[in-house]
């Protein structure tokens, strides 16, 4: 629809719309431009050799699930882009060749429910964490730090001095 109107040359008014009301008109687009094309509009790649991480602390009603978690599709990431207000979306290209592996941290309290608390990028050929961006490119939590400096660590990864 999108991509028929663009096409024809009928302008699209942006005018009063929300930021999240232009995500969703750029990723309808995006899809109608796809679908036009015959492209596939997810893109899976394979897992880098980085391992996941679950940390739990507390016991019981206390106790906090850490996840660190690689991000291995393109719907993966405009899914955390979406959801911490990033453009961690645009790195699908890098991920795809390799370049950059991403992972979210999540932490999942006693009764299940999960939160987001950020994203990471490593560069896979130095092994290096080059960003770290909790919602809105703010910093991580210290708790969220702990658990990224940790799994760092046992994954044998620098992490840049300016996060």
């Amino acid at each position: 629809f999108l991509a028929n109107r663009l096409e024809a040359g009928v302008p699209v008014d942006t005018t009063g719309r929300t930021t999240a009301s232009l995500i969703r008109l750029s990723d309808a687009w995006h899809h109608d431009v796809n679908r036009i094309l015959g492209k596939v509009v997810d893109r899976q790649w394979q897992r880098s050799d980085l391992m996941d991480a679950r940390y739990v602390v507390g016991k019981a009603q206390e106790r906090i699930t850490w996840k660190v978690t690689e991000l291995l599709s393109l719907q993966a990431l405009v899914d955390e882009g979406r959801a911490l207000q990033h453009c961690v979306s645009s790195y699908g290209t890098a991920c795809s060749r390799r370049v950059t592996a991403i992972f979210r941290i999540t932490a999942e309290d006693a009764i299940g429910n999960v939160e987001r608390l950020g994203t990471i990028e490593v560069q896979l050929g130095t092994s290096r964490i080059v960003q770290a961006k909790a919602k809105r490119n703010t910093q991580l939590s210290p708790k969220a730090r702990a658990v990224l400096e940790k799994w760092a660590y046992r994954e044998g990864l620098t992490i840049n001095e300016q996060l």
